[in-house]
Parts: C-alpha cells; sequence; structure tokens
C-alpha cells in the first residue's frame, strides 16, 4: 500500500523519486526508490520474497491463472504422441530403462525378483520384526509370529537355514519359499511356514510342492509337534526367545 511519494535531495541535485510502503503481507514499512512507475501500478506492495510467497492474494492469482485440467490435458497427448501411451510410466522406453536399471544395480528384470529390495520393502511396512542370522549374520525379516518362532527356534539350535528365496513361475510371477534347511534332521528340506492359506498362497504353494517334492508346509499344528510354539499360541517358545538378538 502507498504511503506517500516523495524526492530524496541527498543522492542527485534533482532528486530521487522516492515511494513510502507499507508490505500487505506484514505491515512493515519500507522505501521503495527504483521502479516506481511499475510500483505505482500495482496494487500490492511487499517488502520481500518471503512475503510475496506466503501472501494469500498472490496464492490466488497463481492458482486462478493455472488450468489443472488443461495441463494435465497437454501432458496426456504428449505422452500420446510420443510413446502411445497416456503416461510415461507406461511407455515401452520407461520399461527397458527400468529393466536395465535393476540388471546393473540388483541383476534382475524386476523388482519383485530382488530379496533385497522385497526385504526394503518389508520393513517399510512397520510389521516387522528383524533378527540375525546365528551365522551368518544376515538380516532376516519376520512378517509373522510363526516366522519369527521358527528363527528363533533355528538360531537356538545352530541350524543353518537360507531365509525367503525366491524362484520364477512359469507365468513369470515370483514365489518366495519361507526357508531351506541345510542341516540337522530336516537337512535338504524347503519349508513354507503359513497359518493360514489364501487362494493365492495355496495356488502358489501347489505349484512349488510338485516341482520340488522335498517341501513341507508348517502349519500349527507342525510347529506345535515340533516344539517351535507352544501352548497352543501364536508366540515363539519362550526358551528360544532369551538368547537371540533382535535388531531393531
Amino acid at each position: 500500500m502507498i504511503i506517500e511519494t516523495y524526492r530524496d535531495f541527498c543522492k542527485s541535485k534533482r532528486g530521487v523519486k522516492c515511494l513510502k510502503l507499507r508490505c500487505d503481507e506484514c505491515g512493515k514499512t519500507f522505501i521503495c526508490n527504483h521502479c516506481v512507475k511499475a510500483a505505482l501500478t500495482h496494487s500490492e506492495h511487499y517488502c520481500s520474497r518471503q512475503c510475496v510467497y506466503t501472501s494469500k492474494v498472490v496464492k490466488a492469482k497463481i492458482l486462478k491463472s493455472i488450468n489443472i485440467e488443461n495441463i494435465q490435458s497437454k501432458v496426456k497427448n504428449t505422452c500420446l504422441e510420443r510413446y502411445g501411451v497416456t503416461s510415461y510410466f507406461k511407455s515401452e522406453e520407461f520399461a527397458e530403462k527400468r529393466c536395465l536399471t535393476l540388471m546393473k544395480k540388483f541383476g534382475v528384470d524386476h523388482q519383485s525378483r530382488s530379496p533385497e529390495i522385497v526385504a526394503k520393502q518389508q520393513r517399510g511396512r512397520g510389521r516387522i520384526k528383524v533378527l540375525k542370522h546365528w551365522k551368518t549374520e544376515q538380516l532376516l525379516n519376520c512378517e509373522a509370529s510363526y516366522e519369527l518362532a521358527f528363527v528363533q527356534w533355528a538360531n537356538y539350535h545352530h541350524i543353518d537355514f537360507d531365509w525367503q528365496i525366491p524362484h520364477k513361475m512359469p507365468d513369470n510371477r515370483v514365489y518366495y519359499i519361507d526357508a531351506y534347511i541345510k542341516d540337522g534332521i530336516h537337512t535338504n528340506m524347503w519349508i513354507e511356514i503359513k497359518g493360514y492359506m489364501t487362494p493365492t498362497g495355496l495356488e502358489k504353494w501347489s505349484w512349488f510342492h510338485n516341482e520340488f517334492t522335498n517341501s513341507e508346509l508348517w502349519n500349527r499344528k507342525r510347529l506345535l509337534d515340533l516344539g517351535i510354539i507352544v501352548n497352543n499360541r501364536c508366540i515363539p517358545n519362550p526358551i528360544y526367545e532369551s538368547k537371540i538378538e533382535s535388531v531393531s
């Protein structure tokens, strides 16, 4: 807001035309001695860029000048012209770049086939218990209480095992079997640890069991028989819990 107009004769004999203004955002008084003609034509005046960025009047003008629907339409038309699809992320070029990047960094052509990426995604869900493998010190993600109980049992008895091993299915889906036991009375055995089996999970398990006959489904009954869980409850056996290091 313009308070007054005057001439400053300190810098020039003819005097410099100045404006005394009040900031429309913070109310601070300030002097403007440059671009005075432009300032006289403006309806709002601001003392700093911060006041400009926080001004509701400026934000409303910007939003009014932007036609979001028009921009979205232009983006879709551009993608259709260049890639033949409405989004770049659906294009073959993006799919090829993604595959090349994954092959370079992780040695796989899809993120679901990388145990490292899958492990990070699981931890990001926030309901994961992470334990260390007793031998390799590898971090193991345990998404369910049965999985947690199995890892504690194997660690307690020093049973060597691999965890969450990916297998490519004929339809290009990836199935992660929970464990492969390397020694002990269950040597050379693939283990699927499951309480409730969904239709999709059952389909994957049936395919895997047909391919690998040395595989077993360890459900609640089997875990109880082996003493991995106790008291018919979905909790690990307490005798295994005290000696296992947990990673937060």
